[in-house]
């Protein structure tokens, strides 16, 4: 019996092999399953994000066809009907460059919500950094670098 309680407390004191280590940095918490992308519209006058309830996070692209497709129930937008979404990518350095067409001109409100749409969504898949600018081209203009001020 002694000689079975003396391998249990070897057993016990040797442990499983796995030494122990210091704290190791894995990045951000999880956040956890996205209802859908926060995009921004207008209520009483100031700019506010909503959860468009998609079911995922999606693509950058996806949340500015959805911006695009207009604010729910209660809030407004300043993006004109006729503009059209042609691409969006991160690869410029400078920023985000969202490219449109069917317009030559955009409101100040209406460039508000396309930075802070796509700073935010952005920023959900980039460990919470935004982006260094948010860049808008229309047809063959490009429009100065924008963040988000909402």
């Amino acid at each position: 019996m002694r000689r079975l309680a003396a391998l249990g407390l070897l057993v016990a004191l040797a442990g499983c092999g796995i030494r122990p280590t210091g704290v190791v940095d894995a990045g951000g918490p999880a956040a956890g399953i996205a209802r859908g992308p926060r995009l921004f519209f207008f209520q009483d006058g100031r700019l506010v994000s909503q959860v468009r309830p998609t079911g995922r996070l999606g693509e950058l692209s996806d949340s500015v066809i959805e911006l695009l497709k207009g604010p729910p129930a209660g809030m407004t937008t300043e993006l004109p009907g006729r503009l059209r979404f042609v691409s969006a990518d991160d690869g410029d350095g400078a920023g985000v460059v969202v490219r449109f067409t069917g317009v030559s001109r955009l409101p100040e409100g209406a460039l508000r919500q396309i930075a802070c749409t796509v700073s935010d969504r952005f920023a959900a898949t980039n460990s919470g950094n935004v982006p260094y600018g948010v860049i808008v081209v229309l047809g063959a203009r490009r429009l100065p670098s924008l963040s988000c001020r909402s």
